[in-house]
């Protein structure tokens, strides 16, 4: 079994100990039995995923090819959460629970964006039974230094754990072949082609998110972990397992957060909200006549954009951050109707829109068998 830790996992042990075990430290040295269980009870419903045949390498050790790697459990109907990369070949798509035993799954749907991607185990009722599922956590109370572990079966001979802790607050960033991707979790644990797919949970046991790759095409992610947050899972999987597709509402725009300092410094009315940044030309804000900023200021080694509008209320619940209208946006459907409050210059303004379709959505869930 591979265990790594991280200097972070340093600090992750020590509130571990201290969490699970009455004797602190001296638990860790003794058996370990609070701690082991406790890893035990998470690995049992993390699954590897095959859709290649697995080889030896030079060493006789199990060589994951492309179209292999770590899965988990979200419900008794044989539902799992994986990661597109690892998805090569849909019809030949194979599980091992953590007992060995395998079965062959079927795949429901990718999404493009996120690439999260939900199989459905085909294994009778009852051989579901004895794998509980793993229930999610509410990610947006995270702060930096918390202890999180990320769980792995790379190669279906049991689950590995990496122990880390929280970098930062949930955020949003584009990779590099354009997506954006919002609501992602960032640690240091450094994520492999082995971990992904595989949960990240908390010192509860609950999941944060799931590991993937982003900025690393070539399968490593040195000195640093990213996960996609519970929330946007939640909101994908509900998706396809209840409508057999994905469309998400939209608003239009680009958005940057308003902070306390940035607010000081540009004389802005209000010291928190979402600026917009931009305006996506015949999108839905854009035919309401929402504005973006205009030009931009740097600060030190910093450029920010300014003068656009800056929305502080939707449907009259307050904005404090980009963040803020991505979560507001998780619980609307295409077609919803809201109102949006913003101060363009010193003027509180307010507005009625009907949300958007994002573009590419389609309606329809997409299959992708391209392997990464």
């Amino acid at each position: 079994m591979r265990y790594f830790f991280s200097l972070g996992g340093v600090l992750f042990i020590i509130l571990f100990l201290g969490l699970l075990s009455p004797s602190g430290a001296a638990g860790f040295v003794g058996e370990g039995r609070q701690e082991i269980q406790f890893c035990q009870r998470i690995g049992r419903s993390v699954v590897n995923i095959t859709s290649l045949a697995i080889t030896q390498d030079m060493a006789l050790a199990p060589f994951p090819p492309k179209g292999c790697g770590s899965g988990f459990i979200i419900d008794y109907q044989g539902h799992i959460v994986t990661d597109a990369q690892i998805i090569s070949d849909m019809h030949s798509i194979e599980v091992t629970f953590s007992d060995g035993r395998k079965w062959p799954a079927r795949l429901m749907a990718i999404d493009p964006d996120t690439q999260i991607a939900v199989l459905q185990v085909l294994a009778p009722p009852k051989e579901l039974e004895e794998f509980p599922p793993l229930s999610f956590s509410i990610t947006n109370n995270l702060s930096p230094g918390m202890p999180v572990m990320a769980f792995g079966n790379p190669f279906g001979l049991g689950y590995t754990v990496s122990c880390g802790v929280l970098h930062g607050p949930i955020r949003s960033i584009s990779t590099p072949d354009g997506r954006v991707i919002d609501l992602i979790i960032q640690t240091d644990i450094p994520i492999n082609s082995d971990d992904i797919g595989g949960p990240l949970v908390d010192l509860s046991g609950r999941v944060l998110g799931m590991n993937t790759l982003i900025f690393t095409p070539q399968g490593q992610s040195q000195g640093v972990g990213f996960a996609i947050s519970s929330e946007i899972i939640q909101n994908i999987v509900s998706q396809i397992i209840s409508k057999g597709r994905i469309s998400r509402p939209w608003l239009g725009v680009r958005l940057s957060a308003v902070t306390p300092a940035l607010s000081r410094v540009l004389g802005l009315p209000v010291e928190k909200g979402a600026m917009v940044t931009d305006v996506v030309k015949d999108g839905p804000a854009a035919r309401a006549g929402m504005e973006g900023s205009k030009k931009e200021l740097r600060l030190g080694n910093h450029v920010y954009p300014v003068g656009g509008d800056i929305i502080v209320a939707i449907d009259g619940k307050p904005v404090d951050s980009d963040t803020a209208v991505i979560r507001f946006l998780q619980t609307k459907e295409p077609g919803s109707t809201v109102q949006v409050s913003f101060y363009r210059d010193k003027e509180l303004k307010t507005i009625k829109f009907r949300l958007g379709q994002r573009p590419g959505d389609n309606g329809k869930s997409k299959i992708n068998t391209t392997a990464r």
